[in-house]
């Protein structure tokens, strides 16, 4: 009888210990500090964590206007090389006759826009909150201002803009929490060609995928897009080179480097800019919360992040530009 007491005592001593150890692991969490997910620490991080939740708006006055350049860094691509490629592809296709009637901004390869000043165009360029909890709010005009579709056309065989961004939802300034409104902006596929293209466009899991044929004259026209961390990409199939992107966000905060000017129709004689042009590769971004600390992101369909995926921490200054450099990958 006494062995067995013994040795229910020694297998007890361990089992206390343990249960101390295991014990005092517990208290750090919740009273020295250890962080807890989302940053910050102890009992106070649990009270940080829940206020971080509820959203609010980032203080500015909404009348600023940012602007930038996005510049060439290094060589660039083998332009030549490229769009004699790409002319080698119209010329075996079948509709080769119009696709060649494009103006040489619509007969050169596609992906890189590069005026003589070294500017880059067709570079998504946008801002977003400096803190996670934090929105844009957004003036009712601008909302309203969204219910004109944006249209990409297919005049030739290039589609024009060749890249654009939708204003497709805002949050909701009544709503402490993630709640986005829709504006009513949809994306336009328009065929003013002589001959029939088809949409191809992969949107993700935020926006599917859709193929359809569209009859010279006709268009085809997608509703219900949602802010998305990536483009829409478009492709033609029966023109394989023909490519663009679209990009829904969740504010009208956004802009697109130039090499074209926004102002004209895709049919207007001066509607690609001049090589030369010192607006090429320049961006701006009209109503943005000046005084307000943001991130300014920059991307391009070959060359991605410009500056990371949280691009670049600036104070919205007046006369403050915010440019990039872009290197070929």
């Amino acid at each position: 009888m006494r062995r067995l007491q013994l040795g229910l005592v020694a297998f007890a001593v361990p089992m206390l210990a343990l249960s101390l150890v295991l014990v005092g692991c517990g208290k750090p969490s919740e009273e020295t500090g250890t962080p807890a997910p989302g940053g910050g620490g102890g009992k106070e991080s649990k009270k940080a964590g829940a206020s971080a939740k509820e959203l609010v708006p980032v203080k500015g006055e909404y009348k600023g206007t940012l602007k930038g350049k996005i510049t060439l860094k290094g060589s660039p691509p083998n332009l030549e090389q490229l769009t004699a490629a790409l002319k080698t592809a119209m010329e075996m296709n079948q509709d080769k006759a119009h696709c060649l009637k494009g103006r040489p901004e619509e007969v050169s390869e596609q992906e890189y826009k590069i005026g003589a000043n070294k500017g880059v165009g067709n570079v998504f360029v946008w801002i977003e909150p400096a803190e996670a909890n934090e929105y844009f709010t957004v003036d009712e005009k601008l909302i309203s201002e969204a219910k004109k579709p944006v249209v990409i056309d297919q005049p030739h065989c290039a589609f024009l803009p060749h890249c654009v961004g939708i204003f497709a939802q805002y949050q909701d300034p009544k709503s402490k929490t993630k709640k986005l409104v829709p504006t009513g902006q949809g994306l336009i596929f328009k065929n003013s060609a002589a001959m029939t293209h088809n949409t191809n466009y992969d949107g993700g899991v935020a926006n599917g995928k859709n193929n359809q044929p569209i009859k010279p004259g006709n268009d085809f026209p997608i509703k219900g897009l949602k802010p998305s961390k990536q483009p829409i990409s478009i492709k033609c199939n029966i023109h394989g080179w023909m490519s663009g992107y679209a990009w829904p966000f969740e504010h009208p905060y956004f802009a697109v480097s130039l090499d074209h000017d926004p102002g004209k129709d895709v049919k207007d004689k001066d509607y690609f800019l001049k090589k030369d042009d010192p607006q090429y590769g320049t961006y701006e971004i009209k109503n943005v919360p000046q005084g307000a600390k943001v991130r300014v992101i920059a991307w391009h369909e070959k060359a991605g992040y410009l500056a990371g995926t949280k691009g670049k921490e600036v104070d919205l200054v007046a006369g403050k530009d915010v440019d990039f450099e872009l290197e070929v990958k």
